[in-house]
């Protein structure tokens, strides 16, 4: 275990720096701790998304650059003797922007990008040299193009190349956003969608397990695996080695070569004799009892290298394994090079070009090492679900690796190009690869370049925007690729390396879940540090051995020191080695985020600067007492930059000892954590009293919170996002937790307070139903507003068709057409396009405008409300017209609340018409309190008829089933209705916070508070029955509680039909409840008909109601005739006129066409 700094005067680098710490002695209390939570959960920090932001700066700022300068010269040969070179130098990104009509760079916003369904994206802006020289190199040409466009890249909003950055608030709201919106998102085709961060594998850690693929499973029992990649070229290699199932082999698994013996590459690298081989292993014997067991695994791995002896012969030897593939490349005579080069090069690019050959086979040595160490028992399995062993590709990495993928088949497009003598500055605006593999994949969540054999799927997901618990969250959600280990269940379980990490709670049910997780509050990702500058400065160390000063027959004696994977140097007391280089950490020499660690076990040192690990912050402990004290003030940036507050990642969460609580800590802790209740999510965070429900519970929660009807947004009422959701009367929880109110959860709540009752009432609240008042929600009580936008443009994707806003009534009428649509509410007045040069956004509000319909009518089914015509024009022939306008449906009835006429990025015309539509409670409507007791409407009763007490003259709002509670033991809603009782007449907002003082004992804490206000203590009452008068025998237990009404509407959800539209092929009805399609009856539906005996029923909905049709049969041959009277095949006269389905009749047709003979018979 990893010591930490003393609470003494540390000496780093021979008296360079002096480290201080003071030994006052103060109490921090939990009150002062939520101070400075508070000052880490504010909004207007956006501390919440800084991973999303920190990553995506990252990209821009230094990735892109890096990126291009790998590859950043194509040279061609125009003439004999002449080389003509290209090269991309600086990248400049301005702030978002896009191309007018007159093909200007204009700003554009956020708020205009969704209403226009635009990219919100800027130009990537890059400095090209061309550049012709002759035979000696020579110059004869040269020329330099500035800050010249090679594609658009998409921008995150809020972050530094977002134009909201410059806004103050004011500037935000008068610009159509919501101030409480922190950003962390794109739009893609005016929708919001998030990079959801990737788990994957961590690169360049060795780990020993058993082989997960078959073929190798078969014949090994164990492998010692890594995935080595270069931190510049993103080159990545898999190296395994296995050992036998016959406890003797152990093996190399190369790339493009295959199993050699590691005898036989160590040989390859010049280590040709056994002392060298095993110096290189370096197997250290640990138990006694084992001794004869490595001492014979040893003596094979010499022996099975026995067939070479030379470097020269190694590599002849290896090079007949090359894959038939690769020789084909290569040529016949330069497969002894091209295996040197793979052996020496290409194996383990971690290392870097620069590394030794010295290095490289100490590493390999190193990888057999960890295989025989674990085969013999000295050190147990890797964790390969271990969070230490995970890193999370967030959206700069991810946008960074479709980068680089695009740029190298952009510059082979343009080096085509130029090879065919065109001029570079006519083909490399034109070339458009990089922007359009950008938006497909950022429009369709298929991450990689298009035709490429690996995509990721649901990378890029669209923003749940229902409430704004569901829109943050969204933006700190992870999740597990989906692959071939889909049905692994070990890696969907909770680990014990998550905690204060990853979310316990919230994760969907189902398949998805342990896939799809959130980060915990506190949780933020690291960015990437260069390794080359940690080396560096812990090489300052008198503790640091470089590789180079260890002669080989001597590693046994040092510790081996690690700087992401690589292996750099050697100490020999790695524990006052590991103080040190934190002390140099402390003072600020290297990152905060950078991660040291002691692995007694296995004798290293790991130092980690590597992006995507995951990190959290918490409280140092200096000799048995707490680095923080009161007067260090609550601002978080400070306490961090004074390292009052550090960040560790999972393997020194695991190394440290770290106390629940300040008054735990003692001299052998090495941290304490900030707050227990911060290793919950966002959405987990708002649950009261989470710690006094069960686990599943706080799952479901988490789930419907995000499905709970609100405010999503400030600017809802002039957005027109495809469906909004907004509760018209939403109300500040009575009872919350310290992180909802700290978030701004109280500014845009999701819910109100409804007075609750437990009691069995007309038995209409069975099986989770619930029953309301209906004076209540006469009163406002969860009625709410649905606005769906329906939307018209010009766009045409082909040239001969094109589209026009305008009334169609004259060309229907002229073409003398039936139509069953109303468009008597449409206008008919040209509107004039100069209006857009004012402003790109124009609302209707009550004008007359061609096409459109106006503001505030009342639309119903059948009604067109956008007027749209389709002109195709046909080479000979006459123009067709014909009419595309957008009309209502059955379920999309409501009162239209906002129409707006604005340009798409090409020019064209769109129209945007919201309809606004009531949402009153009903029957069947979905409703969950926080504590996640969910049901539906059971029964809507009258005022007058529910319970109520005489003394107080309430009466409940809803009341739920008392056989709720003892199954889902959500004891936390008991004591929110008691809670919500005494703040309801104290003033106050109670306090549900779940593991702090409020929540030890909070039953008998709120009980004494009943008590004052002259209520039972027991939080019941005594109701009389509204219906009979008489007083129920039972005391009923009632109180407020915090309801959310969800998405799940009854009304979104009915469907029924007599008659309808049918398909043209079958004349079956439609599928489907937007089409007014029929009901599905199946197999089993017809088995279960069959079963009852209801033949009747059973013809009645299989033919009656579905595709009757008669056909004349001839009676003798059984085919069908072309008239009633006489079989035009066999000419017999018999001819039954027969009711079969017509989809019988279309088979029948079929089976014909395949010359197969069907016969009906007729009785």
């Amino acid at each position: 275990m990893s010591r930490v700094i003393q609470n003494k005067t540390l000496q780093i680098e021979k008296g360079m720096y002096k480290l201080s710490i003071d030994n006052t002695e103060d109490n921090i209390s939990e009150k002062h701790i939520w101070n400075v939570l508070e000052n880490y959960l504010d909004p207007r920090n956006k501390s919440l998304i800084s991973h999303q932001l920190d990553s995506y700066e990252e990209f821009i700022e230094r990735r892109l650059q890096s990126i291009i300068d790998e590859e950043s010269d194509i040279s061609v040969r125009p003439e004999k003797g002449k080389k003509y070179t290209v090269s991309f130098q600086h990248v400049h990104i301005p702030l978002a922007c896009t191309i007018n009509d007159k093909r200007k760079s204009v700003p554009i916003l956020p708020s205009e990008a969704r209403m226009r369904d635009m990219h919100y994206e800027s130009p990537l802006q890059v400095d090209i040299t061309e550049r012709l020289t002759g035979e000696k190199g020579e110059i004869l040409e040269e020329k330099l193009h500035r800050r010249v466009k090679i594609a658009y890249l998409p921008i995150m909003v809020g972050s530094s190349r977002c134009r909201l950055s410059k806004l103050t608030k004011q500037e935000q709201i008068e610009s159509g956003e919501c101030f409480k919106d922190p950003g962390g998102y794109f739009i893609i085709n005016g929708k919001e969608r998030v990079l959801v961060a990737q788990i994957r594998n961590c690169h360049n850690q060795i780990l020993v397990t058993q082989p997960r693929k078959a073929q190798l499973a078969n014949k090994f029992k164990l492998c010692a695996e890594i995935r080595s990649m270069s931190d510049e070229t993103g080159h990545s290699v898999q190296l395994q080695a296995l050992l036998g199932n016959d406890d003797r082999t152990v093996v190399f698994n190369l790339p493009n070569i295959g199993l050699i013996n590691v005898g036989v590459v160590f040989k390859a690298f010049g280590y040709t004799t056994d002392e060298e081989i095993l110096q290189l292993i370096n197997l250290t014997l640990v138990d006694e009892d084992k001794s004869f067991m490595m001492r014979e695994i040893l003596t094979f791995i010499l022996r099975d290298s026995f067939i070479v002896q030379t470097e020269q012969e190694a590599l002849e030897y290896i090079s007949h394994s090359i894959a038939k593939s690769v020789l084909k490349e290569e040529k016949k005579g330069d497969k002894i090079n091209y295996t040197k080069e793979t052996i020496h090069t290409k194996l383990l690019p971690h290392l870097g070009i620069t590394s030794s050959t010295k290095e490289k086979a100490l590493f390999l040595g190193h990888i057999v090492n960890k295989l025989l160490s674990t085969y013999l028992g000295f050190r147990s399995f890797d964790d390969i679900d271990n969070y230490s062993n995970k890193r999370f590709e967030s959206s700069g990495i991810l946008l960074s690796e479709l980068f680089r993928n695009v740029f190298k088949q952009y510059l082979k497009t343009l080096t085509t190009n130029l090879q065919r003598r065109a001029k570079i500055m006519d083909n490399v605006e034109k070339i458009t690869k990089i922007t359009n593999n950008f938006r497909h994949s950022m429009s369709t969540g298929s991450w990689g370049p298009q035709k490429n054999a690996y995509v990721r799927t649901g990378v890029s997901q669209i923003v749940n925007r229902l409430s704004y618990a569901s829109g943050l969250s969204y933006v700190r959600r992870v999740a597990i690729p989906m692959g071939k280990e889909a049905r692994n269940v070990k890696m969907r379980q909770i680990h014990q390396s998550s905690f204060g990490f990853i979310c316990p709670a919230d994760t969907p049910e189902g398949r998805m879940v342990g896939i799809v997780l959130n980060l915990s509050l506190l949780t933020r990702i690291t960015r990437r540090i260069q390794p080359h500058i940690v080396k560096n400065i812990i090489k300052m160390s008198e503790n640091y051995i470089d590789v180079d000063d260890v002669d080989i027959c001597d590693i046994s004696d040092y510790t081996k020191i690690f700087i992401n994977g690589s292996m750099t140097g050697f100490t020999e007391d790695p524990e006052d080695f590991v103080l040190q280089i934190r002390g140099y950490r402390r003072t600020d020499l290297l990152d905060e985020n950078i991660s040291i660690v002691y692995n007694q076990n296995d004798d290293e040192v790991h130092i980690s600067c590597d992006e995507g690990r995951l990190i959290r912050p918490v409280f140092p402990i200096d000799d048995g007492s707490l680095r923080l004290k009161i007067n260090d003030g609550t601002n978080w940036k400070t306490l961090v930059d004074k390292h009052k507050i550090v960040y560790i990642d999972p393997s020194e969460a695991q190394e440290g000892n770290i106390a629940m609580w300040p008054h735990e800590i003692t001299n052998n802790h090495h941290y304490c954590e900030i707050h227990p209740s911060m290793m919950l999510g966002i959405c987990a965070s708002t649950i009261p009293y989470p710690d006094h429900s069960q686990s599943p519970r706080n799952t479901y929660q988490s789930a419907m919170s995000k499905q709970a009807m609100g405010i999503p947004y400030n600017s809802h009422s002039i957005r027109a996002d495809t469906i909004t959701q907004v509760l018209r009367t939403p109300q500040k929880p009575l009872v919350q937790t310290k992180p909802g109110h700290f978030m701004g959860f109280d500014d845009l709540p999701a819910g109100q307070n409804a007075i609750v009752a437990i009691n069995l009432y007309t038995g209409f609240n069975q099986e989770d139903s619930v029953l309301l008042n209906k004076s209540s929600i006469e009163r406002g009580l969860f009625c709410a507003d649905k606005y769906k936008t329906h939307k018209g443009d010009e766009d045409s994707k082909k040239n001969n068709i094109s589209y026009k806003i305008q009334n169609p009534m004259d060309i229907i009428i002229k073409s003398q057409k039936r139509h069953t649509a109303n468009y008597s509410y449409l206008g008919t007045t040209p509107f004039n396009d100069e209006e857009f040069e004012k402003t790109p956004i124009i609302r209707v509000g009550k004008r007359d405008i061609d096409g459109v319909i106006k503001e505030g009518m009342r639309v119903k089914k059948g009604d067109a409300i956008i007027g749209k015509i389709m002109i195709e024009k046909v080479k000979g022939e006459q123009t067709k017209i014909k009419d595309c306008s957008i009309i209502i449906k059955g379920d999309e009835e409501g009162v239209v609340d906002r129409v707006y006429i604005t340009k798409l990025e090409k020019g064209q015309k769109l129209v945007k018409v919201v309809i606004r539509k009531d949402k009153i409670p009903e029957i069947g409507d979905k409703f969950a309190a926080r504590s996640a007791q969910k049901g539906t409407v059971g029964l809507i009763i009258p005022q007058v008829d529910m319970p109520f007490n005489p003394l107080t003259s309430m009466t409940p709002d809803m009341i739920i089933n008392s056989h709720c509670m003892p199954s889902r033991m959500t004891i936390n809603q008991l004591q929110e209705m008691v809670l919500g009782k005494v703040c309801s007449f104290s003033g106050e907002t109670g306090d549900a916070t779940p593991f702090g003082s409020n929540s030890v004992n909070a039953a008998e804490k709120i009980c004494e508070q009943m008590g004052k206000w002259g209520f039972q203590s027991s939080g019941r009452e005594t109701l009389y029955n509204g219906m009979t008068g008489e007083r129920i025998e039972a005391q009923i237990y009632m109180g407020p509680t915090f309801y959310q009404r969800l998405k799940h509407m009854v009304s979104d959800k009915i469907h029924a039909r007599s008659h309808g539209n049918v398909t043209m092929l079958t004349r079956q009805p439609l599928e489907g409840r937007s089409r007014e399609g029929g009901l599905r009856f199946g197999e089993m539906e017809r088995d279960c008909i069959i079963a009852h005996g209801a033949s009747a029923f059973l013809v009645e909905r299989l033919y009656d109601m579905s595709d009757p049709y008669q056909i004349p049969i001839c009676d003798q041959c059984g085919q069908m005739t072309n008239t009633q009277n006489e079989c035009h095949l066999c000419s017999n006269n018999d001819v039954t006129n027969t009711k079969i389905p017509y989809a019988a009749k279309t088979l029948k047709q079929d089976l014909e066409a395949m010359c197969i003979k069907m016969t009906i018979r007729t009785e």
